[in-house]
C-alpha cells in the first residue's frame, strides 16, 4: 500500500535538511482505497462516470487528515509546529487538507503543492461533472498554497490556478528511492 506523502524541508542543519513523512493509515479510510484516491482517475476523465466524491468520503478524508495533523505534525515539537519545517511540500492529492491547517498554525511558512496527477482542465471546468466536484474540493484547499507545481503540460493546470503561481516541472526519478 502506498501512503500519501508529505515532504517537509527544514533549513539550518547540514545533517538532514530534507525530511519526508507519510500519513498514518486508518482502516476505515484506507479500506476504501483512501476516499480521495479516485481523484487520479476522476480528474483524468477515465473513471466510471457514476463515481463521485461524496460528502461522506470528503468527511472521512477531512477527519483522517485532521487526526494525522493533530497527532503527528502540528503537536508540540512536530514538523509543522512552530520551530518546525521552513518550507512544506504537499506531494499527493490526498493531502491538500493539510494546507489550511498549516496556514492557520504557521501563516508565514511557504507551502508548495505538487500536482503529479493528470488534471483534465477541460473536464474540471464542466459544471456538474464528477471532475469539477473533485477539483472544487481540492482547489478549496490547494489555493492556499504559495506555488502550484504541475507536469509541463498546460492542459493539466486548471484555469482557476493563477498562472503567476504555476511552475511546470517534469517528472523525475530517484534511482535510490523506493517509490519513484
Amino acid at each position: 500500500m502506498v501512503l500519501p506523502m508529505l515532504t517537509l524541508l527544514t533549513a539550518g542543519t547540514s545533517q538532514n535538511p530534507i525530511q519526508q513523512y507519510s500519513a498514518s493509515p486508518k482502516t476505515t479510510t484506507i479500506s476504501s482505497k483512501v476516499p480521495l484516491h479516485p481523484t487520479t482517475s476522476l480528474t483524468a476523465g477515465v473513471a466510471d462516470p457514476n463515481l463521485r466524491l461524496t460528502k461522506d468520503k470528503q468527511d472521512k478524508m477531512n477527519h483522517w487528515i485532521q487526526y494525522n495533523a493533530a497527532r503527528y505534525w502540528l503537536s508540540e515539537g512536530g514538523p509543522l509546529a512552530p520551530g518546525g519545517a521552513d518550507v512544506v511540500i504537499i506531494d499527493d492529492p490526498q493531502m491538500p487538507g493539510l494546507i489550511p491547517l498549516i496556514k492557520e498554525a504557521r501563516p508565514s511558512v511557504p507551502i508548495i503543492y505538487r500536482s503529479h496527477i493528470e488534471i483534465r482542465s477541460d473536464l474540471v471546468e464542466r459544471p456538474g461533472s464528477p471532475q469539477k466536484e473533485v477539483w472544487d474540493y481540492l482547489w478549496e484547499r490547494i489555493q492556499l498554497a504559495d506555488v502550484f507545481i504541475s507536469h509541463p503540460v498546460s492542459k493539466f493546470v486548471p484555469h482557476s490556478v493563477p498562472l503567476e503561481r504555476v511552475a511546470l516541472v517534469p517528472a523525475t526519478s530517484d534511482w535510490y528511492a523506493s517509490l519513484e
